[in-house]
């Protein structure tokens, strides 16, 4: 949520807050907003929870903070992340997804 909060924050100094809406697509599960909101976006940006393997030159101690059980659980979130953000898109719209990792299982293979 300080994420979003921030994010908001950028989006008022830039302009477009009126724009723009900020969610958090893991806590909303199938509440009635998302079922209301189904193919209604022109875009759609899924900033998904990672391992991070983006940013071990700046954070090396992060390497040993990963698990195979980890990142299996990670790659489940963001699967559902990406489903539900797939289920808000307009057709013709875009999807997308954005992670800090350079492992294939959370990147091109997703």
């Amino acid at each position: 949520a300080t994420r979003l909060a921030r994010a908001r924050k950028r989006l008022q100094r830039a302009g477009a807050v009126d724009y723009v809406t900020l969610r958090n697509l893991s806590e909303e599960g199938g509440h009635s907003w998302l079922k209301r909101q189904r193919q209604k976006f022109d875009r759609v940006l899924v900033d998904a929870p990672c391992s991070g393997t983006g940013t071990w030159t700046g954070n090396p101690f992060m390497r040993w903070q990963i698990s195979e059980e980890s990142l299996a659980r990670l790659v489940q979130e963001q699967v559902g992340l990406l489903d539900t953000g797939a289920s808000l898109v307009k057709p013709g719209g875009r999807l997308v997804y954005s992670v800090c990792s350079l492992l294939p299982e959370e990147c091109e293979h997703q």
